[in-house]
């Protein structure tokens, strides 16, 4: 049998992302595409950090090492999402014939591009179908015996479309007046709620909101197309962050976990939309129609506005049109209003899908990645008695596993950074005084963390401790004996991988950024932590899809239905990048260029209490008395 080659080829969209960029230019390279287009937006004037990091990306695209066709078309100015990819996408079609196309936060499995492929050459001559997408947004949920199935909606993180299709696009939606002042949304979509919603939206679209593929889809709709979408997720969206132009606030659609499409596909008998998937996409994604709850309807909606309100307030703090500290305020207010409305979904979400993974109830509101919701996910479901935390490692506190906790779940707690600075910032926040939130100046260690916690009247049972100090996580965790939590949030390093319970040697000065100049020393094993969680009482419930923070649950309150992981059921290998080079910046190591470092590297094994022998561990952290801060 001839082995399978990509022939088509991909256009790849890249900006100011050189992280995301080479992760995707990575997946790419595998896949080996005989033509490559690049579609490259320009930095902003008044952002000076975007040359920089323009011009990292676009020197990612200079590694191509196989044989291929590589157009490049920059723009020197920046050209914003709407024209840039608007005209780069034209100016592809006018190159190709047909193109598979990722942006550079759209992480594909490697079977999307035989996917794209080969429904690219079935429906080539098929005017009804518009796209192809490697988007599943079901959750879980197979709507098909087949591979794909036929929707309404062209999701296009990672798809794929033919030049005849593109040549229908137009950016002006030149014919959105007449059709808005008729029934033809009405008509098509058989629904005055979602109508209505989408009539807004294509308002938006038409007015010059700055994105480009609301009229993609005004242009599949006026045109009676279909998109062919797998029934299975092919592409992750790994790009929700403050770097992002518009998915800057955590999503249940970032991170999806991708699957493997099965060959031969398997095709649908038929070209017809299938009612039920694009039922539960309009619910669940986009209008909220028809939702089982009046309630729920309306958080959807509501969450939906609040977070275009968040957008335009970041985009006014950014370009400095109203003074930054009525921006900050009322960016804040927004933040936790969209949180309390992704937190009255997860009774919902639980019950409606049987969900049995805590990454199911991910959102972000203040933690760094999902935290936020597989806290609450938690807490819903446990019977806790005593709503108090601790968090230590909380640098200002913008950032935490517990904020949110303190402002919708009325908890207080006591928070501890080794930084004097960062302390008095949190005591100049409102939080402090608006709630029961005590913030200590102290460098944790195992010596004095019972003390620290004691002389604060923090003892006995307590609702969750969150652990997050970048090294001595395992040796902490392992002296606290004055409080009793409930549920244990605690970071763990996965490059040590699933099957070794190692730790770094422990050090009362260890400082992850001085421990070595990779940044990727520190802390402990997930394995190191579950035997220690074993024999303290609690079960690893899961990690968080970062593959950085494992959650522990005391045993005798954890419910039947809720399992207790083995290591290698909890182990999420983390796939974000961050090392560095020796004079500090960042290296963009392989996972098996960090494996040779941490193996020069001394550790212990925590079920046979071996020490290497190296002087190494005795060189850890030489910190100037100056700068130490021990309680």
């Amino acid at each position: 049998m001839t082995p399978w080659t990509l022939q088509t080829p991909v256009i790849l969209l890249i900006f100011n992302r050189p992280d995301t960029t080479e992760r995707v230019f990575e997946a790419i390279r595998q896949a080996q595409p005989t033509q490559l287009l690049i579609i490259a937006d320009g930095p902003r004037p008044d952002h000076p950090q975007d040359a920089h990091q323009c011009a990292a990306a676009r020197e990612i695209i200079n590694h191509v090492d196989w044989d291929c066709d590589l157009l490049k078309h920059y723009s020197q100015e920046n050209l914003g999402c709407r024209r840039r990819v608007s005209s780069g996408l034209t100016w592809a079609f006018q190159q190709v014939e047909e193109a598979i196309i990722l942006e550079d936060d759209c992480l594909p499995h490697p079977s999307f591009f035989r996917f794209c492929q080969e429904l690219l050459e079935k429906y080539r001559d098929e005017p009804r179908i518009m796209s192809i997408s490697g988007n599943n947004f079901q959750f879980g949920q197979r709507r098909t015996p087949y591979s794909y199935y036929f929707s309404r909606y062209n999701h296009i993180w990672g798809w794929a479309t033919w030049r005849r299709a593109w040549q229908q696009y137009d950016l002006s939606m030149k014919a959105w007046p007449k059709l808005r002042s008729s029934d033809w949304l009405q008509n098509k979509l058989q629904h005055p709620q979602v109508a209505q919603y989408w009539s807004r939206i294509f308002d938006m679209a038409y007015q010059g909101f700055d994105t480009w593929d609301y009229a993609w889809l005004f242009a599949c709709w006026y045109h009676e197309g279909l998109i062919a979408l797998p029934e299975v997720n092919l592409v992750s969206n790994i790009g929700f962050n403050d770097q992002a132009t518009h998915t800057k606030t955590k999503s249940r659609l970032a991170d999806i976990p991708v699957q493997a499409a099965e060959f031969p596909l398997s095709h649908p008998e038929t070209l017809q939309q299938n009612l039920e998937a694009d039922a539960f996409t309009e619910k669940y994604i986009f209008s909220g129609a028809d939702m089982a709850t009046k309630e729920t309807t309306s958080s959807i909606q509501l969450e939906q506005e609040l977070q275009k309100i968040y957008q335009a307030l970041n985009l006014l703090n950014q370009r400095q049109v109203i003074q930054s500290h009525q921006i900050q305020h009322s960016l804040a207010k927004l933040q936790e209003s969209i949180g309390r409305l992704e937190a009255r979904q997860v009774d919902y979400f639980y019950d409606a899908q049987h969900k049995n993974t805590i990454q199911d109830y991910e959102f972000q509101v203040f933690s760094q990645w999902g935290e936020d919701g597989i806290i609450q996910y938690l807490v819903k479901n446990l019977n806790i008695t005593n709503k108090k935390f601790v968090e230590f490692g909380v640098e200002n506190y913008k950032e935490s596993n517990t904020r949110f906790l303190l402002l919708h779940g009325n908890w207080s707690g006591l928070v501890m950074d080794g930084s004097a600075e960062r302390i008095s910032q949190i005591y100049a926040d409102p939080i402090c005084w608006q709630h029961d939130l005590k913030a200590l100046h102290a460098f944790v260690t195992r010596e004095n963390i019972n003390h620290l916690l004691s002389s604060q009247n923090v003892t006995g049972n307590i609702g969750l401790l969150s652990i997050d100090v970048d090294g001595n996580d395992y040796w902490i965790w392992n002296s606290i004996n004055v409080v009793d939590p409930d549920i244990v949030v605690i970071e763990y390093n996965s490059r040590f991988g699933s099957e070794k319970a190692v730790t770094v040697p422990y050090n009362p000065e260890f400082m992850r950024t001085k421990a070595h100049h990779s940044n990727i020393y520190f802390g402990a094993s997930l394995k190191a932590l579950w035997l220690l969680g074993q024999e303290k009482g609690y079960a690893l419930v899961g990690s968080n899809r970062a593959g950085n923070n494992a959650f522990f649950v005391k045993e005798t309150l954890r419910p039947s239905w809720m399992k207790s992981l083995t290591v290698e059921e909890g182990y999420v290998a983390s796939k974000f990048r961050e090392s560095r080079d020796s004079q500090g910046k960042l290296a963009y190591l392989s996972w098996e260029q960090e494996q040779e470092i941490l193996q020069q590297l001394p550790l212990v094994d925590v079920e046979t209490d071996h020490l290497p022998d190296s002087d190494y561990s005795h060189q850890i952290l030489k910190t100037d008395a100056s700068e130490k801060t021990v309680f």
